[in-house]
């Protein structure tokens, strides 16, 4: 059984679900899984067609009726699966209540949110009957036709043929997985030993100023967490069951008959430089072999990045690559949100986790580059040019800091004219291109260049200009915004806007050079990744290490690249 959000026009003519372009992009998906579509039991979250296509603006009392009208057509049918198409219907459904906001619009109560993180999960969901309901969570066809396109073939040979596999049987068939937390003294040398008797092993860190916890695993359905540390207690050991454990640790990741496998192992080789540890190649990293599979679904991006992922690209972090290889539902926001009031041995879980799903990923992906000739490409592309990149980051790039910190200077005093004089055009007390105040709201008076918020009111409610729109790529609606092509755009008529984007040039450049911590050397360290783009191209990034930005951001005018030394 299948549902999807809301009936098209031609669908409500027809009296068939599904059966326009979307219902097109279903069929194929189907015929791929060898399942004929008068076997598919079809619906929809409504019955009736909604002019803005937004559920949210379907009334509470109504929505109401309409669930449980959903809930009974599912009870009557009793499908072995359920299939969930779409973020809304997916959202909406696995509610435990609808509320109504105090704008009017609904709003979803103890939901999954979030459908290109839950597609390709395997959940449940308790039924108003009492009745646990196996569901598949996929995108919705729409997402493709709308130019979401290249989660199209996850869509047609992942989620779909999932829900059709689990649709064969009743009940939850699932890899077993057995996380081993809270672990004895005896029991982790045991197990560290008996992990050095491996040929492979799945490494996991948690922990980002210091490693809370240690995670490793030698096959996909077992592994075992070692804490470091408990919540209010400075560590889980006693000073010598600690050192025999780093010892044993040490052997481990520096042994050359163990293979490591990771997930942007990156991470792992810099904290263990950072606490002497130096492990010798990891065989398999998860990250960079997804990426010579699927160069087309984007460049690397890390975990540790604060960019907003680009949803119309899958990407390579575990989070997908665990649900293309494994049937384990979706988990990594169990790490992200996690506080301590949630309970340590819930941490441990999500590192076991981690491991599991790695090395899972891990042997498949291996046998997958195998299978279609590019394990050469892998190898000398990916995993020799690794240690190279990770040398670069750890030693950094030298800077003149002298001239840096007489350009910080210069950069000020530019910032503070130009703002003098767009001050004096505009009227406002004073203009900055960064905020420099801790209260929510800026102060009376204050135009901050880098408020969107400020900057919409500033241009198109003081000066008048026309509002310039762009489509915002996770609800395709049109938005109006002040980014950089709009600023460009509207600059050509307003000499104000001319000044306003050479002041926020000069701040961005403080911010990515001026402004970066540098180490007791002088020295600035990039996170060095091949496949930064969508190619094998390198790129820069933030370093774990404290400091880095992307380089290619550097403008090949001015003092900015002058300021790096060679060495």
């Amino acid at each position: 059984m299948a549902i999807g959000m809301a009936p098209a026009k031609w669908e409500l003519a027809g009296g068939k679900p599904f059966s326009g372009p979307s219902g097109k992009i279903f069929d194929e998906a189907l015929w791929q899984s060898k399942t004929p579509r008068d076997k598919v039991r079809v619906t929809n979250l409504v019955n009736f067609y909604i002019d803005d296509n937004n559920l949210y603006s379907v009334p509470k009392e109504v929505m109401d009726a309409e669930r449980a009208r959903v809930f009974a057509e599912i009870d009557e049918v009793k499908p072995n699966c359920l299939l969930i198409m779409g973020g809304d219907t997916l959202d909406l459904l696995t509610a435990s209540r609808i509320e109504t906001s105090k704008k009017g619009s609904i709003y979803a109560v103890g939901s999954k949110e979030g459908v290109t993180k839950w597609r390709g999960s395997i959940i449940t969901i308790l039924m108003p009957s009492g009745r646990l309901q196996k569901c598949v969570v996929a995108m919705h066809p729409s997402n493709f036709i709308r130019g979401q396109w290249k989660w199209l073939p996850i869509y047609k040979y992942i989620d779909v043929p999932r829900a059709v596999t689990q649709s064969s049987f009743a009940g939850l068939k699932l890899t077993p997985r057995s996380a081993i937390t809270g672990p004895s003294f005896r029991q982790a040398r045991e197990w560290l030993l008996h992990m050095l008797q491996q040929e492979y092993v799945s490494i996991d860190y948690e922990g980002w100023e210091h490693i809370t916890c240690l995670g490793s695993g030698s096959t996909a359905n077992e592994a075992l967490c070692i804490p470091l540390n408990r919540v209010g207690s400075a560590s889980y050991w006693v000073i010598a069951e600690e050192i025999e454990l780093w010892k044993l640790w040490s052997q481990l990741l520096q042994s050359h008959k163990v293979k490591k496998v990771g997930q942007n192992a990156s991470f792992e080789y810099i904290k263990s430089w950072l606490y002497g540890i130096y492990p010798t190649e990891f065989a398999l990293d998860t990250l960079y072999m997804h990426h010579c599979l699927y160069p087309d679904f984007g460049g690397i991006t890390d975990e540790w990045s604060g960019r907003k992922r680009d949803i119309d690209n899958p990407g390579h972090g575990l989070a997908f690559i665990t649900s293309q290889y494994t049937d384990q539902h979706y988990y990594k926001d169990d790490g992200r949100n996690w506080t301590p009031a949630l309970g340590e041995e819930k941490f441990w879980q999500y590192n076991c986790l981690d491991v599991m799903v790695t090395f899972e990923a891990a042997m498949k992906m291996k046998l997958e580059l195998e299978k279609t000739g590019l394990w050469k490409t892998y190898v000398e592309m990916y995993q020799e040019e690794l240690e190279h990149n990770l040398r670069m980051e750890w030693n950094g790039v030298a800077l003149d800091v002298e001239r840096r910190q007489a350009a910080g200077v210069t950069m000020l005093a530019e910032i503070a004219e130009i703002s003098q004089a767009i001050k004096a055009e505009v009227g406002y007390d004073r203009v900055v291109a960064k905020r420099d105040w801790k209260t929510a709201k800026a102060p009376v008076g204050v135009l901050n260049l880098s408020s969107p918020k400020q900057m919409q009111y500033f241009l198109y409610e003081q000066r008048r200009h026309k509002p310039v729109y762009k489509v915002d790529k996770r609800t395709k609606q049109r938005k109006i915004t002040t980014d950089k092509d709009a600023l460009n755009s509207l600059a050509r008529k307003d000499p104000v806007i001319y000044k306003i984007i050479k002041m926020k040039q000069i701040q961005d450049l403080k911010n990515d050079i001026i402004d970066q911590p540098l180490d007791a050397e002088g020295r600035m360290h990039f996170h060095v990744k091949t496949g930064g783009t969508n190619g094998t191209r390198k790129s820069t990034a933030e370093s774990i290490l404290g400091s880095g930005f992307n380089a290619q951001n550097l403008p090949r005018q001015g003092i900015a690249r002058s300021l790096f030394l060679p060495s």
